[in-house]
């Protein structure tokens, strides 16, 4: 378990012998946990012995399940946030503030602690954590590695009349996605475009709400390319 004084969560490294060439930053979704994600990296270990990933828990914990946390409310008193009163939808982007700030606060700490610097960087997010990867991955200092959205969106509305970072970003979504429908997914590839960022996209038949071995692969490799 991984913890400082702004994120803690799993982390781990193949070949703690050597020094990390690499950090993932993975970035978990709505009512999850690190614990979820890291599994990925354990996958990984034989392809990636030199990259440490850390897999934090958002800062506000997920009531109705145990163990559960999320970056920012979505269904605030049950209801979607875009239905919600000024007041909630006010309390939901100071939520989102507070974890984009935890998040860069927490790469800071990792990049620091393994003399990195963010070109050396990728972040990983499935879902809510995808939004957040996006948010986050093209607002630093300084442009990372890439950044990998599986099975999320472009949550800010502003996100093409702000200054970005240029990044190389892969998008990837299930065709039948029950949770974030596929229009997301081109709303989301059409935005990127317009921005002049660099993309691979990927629409997965048959695939929901989920990380699936092609997925897997398809992440990998992206991964290898641009490390």
């Amino acid at each position: 378990m991984e913890k400082n004084n702004f994120l803690e969560g799993p982390s781990t490294l193949a070949d703690s012998s050597k020094r990390v060439q690499n950090i993932v930053l993975m970035l978990h979704g709505y009512g999850s946990n690190g614990s979820d994600l890291i599994q990925i990296a354990k996958n990984w270990e034989k392809d990636f012995p030199n990259i440490y990933f850390s897999a934090p828990n958002a800062p506000f914990t997920f009531d109705a399940l145990p163990y559960g946390f999320k970056w920012f409310e979505v269904y605030p008193d049950g209801i979607p946030v875009d239905k919600a009163s000024d007041q909630v939808k006010n309390m939901v982007k100071d939520q989102l503030q507070l974890s984009i700030k935890a998040v860069k606060e927490h790469i800071n700490y990792l990049l620091k602690k393994n003399s990195l610097t963010f070109n050396k960087l990728f972040i990983l997010g499935f879902s809510q954590g995808s939004m957040m990867s996006l948010e986050i991955g093209t607002q630093l200092q300084k442009s990372i590695a890439g950044i990998l959205s599986l099975s999320g969106r472009i949550y800010s509305e502003d996100f093409a009349k702000v200054e970005r970072k240029k990044t190389p970003i892969l998008v990837v979504h299930g065709e039948e996605d029950e949770i974030i429908p596929t229009h997301r997914f081109y709303e989301t590839c059409d935005i990127l475009k317009k921005s002049n960022f660099n993309i691979e996209t990927h629409l997965i038949k048959t695939m929901g709400h989920s990380i699936d071995e092609k997925v897997m692969e398809i992440s990998k490799n992206f991964i290898k390319y641009y490390r």
